[in-house]
């Protein structure tokens, strides 16, 4: 278990002497690599773009574009566009940061903070547009009473499986005290 958690650590490559000492993990390194890369990247492959008789380069790029596009399309169908960049940003760093293994560094996947940030930024999404698809919160409806409406639904629903919970409980209960003192009798 110990070996596990070892190999899960990523050690401190170096320390921001500021606020008493700010610890910059191997995750943030690698990571700092891969941004650096992939901005070169992008300025190489932007770089003389035209609208018409595109080159090689341009080609190979926008058909990997639309590829990743239509990939997350299919998946999260028309109302989900807006979140497709997003998706693909994650999926070229997850891709690219398990890959950075094969040339000898740490992949910042391996650490728990990157994954778990990965997690939080998700969530943090999902959660922001599903707020926003209740009506009255996406300036469609001025009565906060509808926009309430699905949070209301939810408590409503839960304190029905409670009460139901609690009386068939109580219930059972005494059919098991009924039975039980019936037989100490």
């Amino acid at each position: 278990m110990n070996s596990l958690l070892e190999e899960l650590n990523c050690e401190t490559v170096f320390t921001i002497p500021v606020f008493g000492g700010i610890g910059v993990s191997e995750a943030v390194v690698v990571t700092w690599i891969i941004m650096a890369v992939l901005v070169v990247l992008c300025l190489c492959l932007v770089r003389n773009l035209k609208v018409e008789n595109p080159g090689k380069k341009q080609l190979m790029l926008e058909t990997a574009v639309s590829g990743l596009y239509n990939f997350f399309e299919e998946i999260v169908g028309e109302k989900g566009r807006r979140y497709i960049p997003y998706l693909s940003t994650v999926a070229i760093y997850i891709g690219i940061a398990n890959l950075i293994g094969l040339f000898g560094f740490k992949p910042p996947t391996k650490a728990l903070n990157v994954t778990a940030a990965l997690a939080v930024m998700s969530i943090i999404l999902v959660e922001y547009s599903g707020i926003l698809s209740f009506p009255g919160f996406n300036g469609k409806s001025d009565d906060t009473f509808e926009a309430l409406q699905p949070v209301f639904k939810v408590i409503k629903t839960k304190e029905r499986l409670y009460s139901v919970r609690i009386r068939t409980g109580y219930c059972i209960d005494v059919l098991f005290l009924f039975l039980f003192y019936k037989n100490t009798l």
